[in-house]
This record gives C-alpha cells, structure tokens and sequence, in this order.
C-alpha cells in the first residue's frame, strides 16, 4: 500500500502553472485592420484554466489560451492581462498593444485624385489648344505660301 502511495505520488505531482515560451514582447504593434493573436499557453498540473482582462472597461469572453481577434481596431489598444490559474497557483502575463493607423488607403485615395487632376488638366488643355488652333495660322502654311507668291519678272517687264 505504501509502494502505490509512492508511485501515485510520483506520477500525479501537483505543479502550479508555468507559461510556454516565456519571452514576450514589452510592445506589440499591429496595424488597424490586422489580426492580433496573443499566446498565453502554459502548462501545470491540474490542467490551468485562463482568463484575460481587456483594456476596454466590457468584459472578457475570451477563456481560451490564445486570445484572437480578427480585425483590430483603435479601441483594441492598450493592456492585456492573461490569468493563468489552477489550485495550486496563479501565473499573470501582461501584453501591451498598440494599433497604429493604414495610411495605405489615404495614399491610394491621393494618387486617384492626382491622376483624375492630370486627366482632367491634359483634356482641358488639348481641347482649348485645338479650338485656338483653328483660329491661327500655321507657320509651315504662312512658308509654303510665301514661296509660292514670289513673283518673278518676266521679260516683258525688263524689256519695257
């Protein structure tokens, strides 16, 4: 009886709980649009259950080891709190995120109204140079005529 106390013992220690991958990181960035995940996995003896405080004041229905969220916005930013615990032990692990803004779409948004400008700009200024070319003379005509009004003397004129 002492011998399976012993081995009992031995196989079914009780550990409090101890976070995977130890190292994360002071600040997490992630762009406005993006996905967030956060890992809070650890491992212990009971099994640890896991709850996470949000920077918003709502509360958390995340209860899972790895905290997603799927398209961040600015109001995901701030401090995450993931509490890990079992009977014997509590483990706390704090992320801070920051969400800065895509100005992808603004720069886009600015080359589209640059490019209908210069449309917009070369059809107004094709448009009036060939309704004020209709009014002028071209030079290569004003030459070609030029040399078609000389007048050359003819005999007549010198004999006379």
């Amino acid at each position: 009886m002492l011998q399976e106390n012993i081995d009992w013992s031995l196989n079914h220690h009780s550990d409090e709980p101890q976070l995977k991958g130890s190292s994360h990181p002071d600040l997490i960035t992630v762009t406005k649009g993006d996905r967030l995940q956060l890992n809070c996995s650890a491992v212990g003896n009971p099994s640890p259950s896991y709850n996470w405080t949000l920077p918003s004041a709502s509360g958390s229905p995340f209860s899972d080891d790895i905290l997603t969220i799927k398209s961040v916005t600015l109001e995901h930013k701030g401090q995450y709190n993931c509490s890990v615990h079992n009977n014997i032990g509590t483990v706390t692990v704090k992320f801070n995120v920051d969400v800065k803004e895509s100005y992808m779409y603004i720069i886009l948004v600015v080359l589209l109204v640059l490019v209908l400008a210069a449309i917009v700009f070369i059809s107004v200024y094709v448009h009036l140079y060939k309704h004020n070319r209709k009014r002028r003379y071209n030079l290569k005509d004003v030459f070609h005529l030029r040399s078609q009004l000389i007048a050359v003397p003819t005999e007549e004129l010198i004999c006379g």
